[in-house]
């Protein structure tokens, strides 16, 4: 029989790790995953118009662009993504992006144009806890900026669209991914 001090509850830490720390960790994982011509990609000096370029529209964009990745790259993409979100916040996120595909079908697409790997992920600065660098998550309706300046976080501009803003017909009907009407 267990005591107390024995249940499996009382062997459970929690952890909290400050969102600097796990961005930086995020984004120095992300960035050594990468081969040399794709981190040139990825990286931008923190102080380059590059950083204020943001936009959530259809246009070019610089970073290193998900079809271009690996599947473990992918992997640390996302979680790069998720540092700066809460857990919401990524669902709604990844879900934006996957409307790429209802829309390639709505639209008759080949995939150049809707295409949910469209996203590009970008590092400004070197990733360190108490130095100043950022990171951007940007494609067609999503756009999230980060800048962290001596371990503290600023988030913005931050920007969630979706299109459709609800799905209409298919497996997917009457999903609404930004609220309700």
């Amino acid at each position: 029989m267990l005591g107390p001090s024995d249940s499996h509850a009382d062997n459970i830490h929690s952890h909290t790790v400050p969102a600097a720390s796990l961005m930086t960790e995020c984004a120095t994982r992300f960035l050594a995953a990468l081969d040399a011509k794709q981190r040139a990609k990825a990286t931008f000096l923190f102080d380059t118009d590059e950083r204020l370029n943001w936009h959530y529209i259809p246009r070019d964009r610089r970073g290193m662009p998900l079809r271009e990745m690996t599947p473990y790259q992918k992997h640390l993409a996302s979680a790069l993504l998720a540092a700066g979100l809460s857990q919401t916040g990524y669902i709604k996120a990844v879900t934006i992006m996957s409307l790429e595909e209802v829309l390639k079908v709505m639209e008759n697409d080949n995939g150049e144009v809707r295409n949910p790997e469209l996203y590009y992920f970008s590092v400004f600065g070197t990733p360190f806890d108490t130095g100043t660098w950022g990171y951007r998550v940007e494609g067609r309706h999503l756009s999230q900026n980060y800048t962290v300046v001596n371990g503290e976080v600023v988030d913005g501009p931050s920007f969630f669209g979706a299109n459709p803003a609800q799905i209409q017909e298919g497996p997917r009907k009457g999903l609404r991914t930004l609220g309700r009407l």
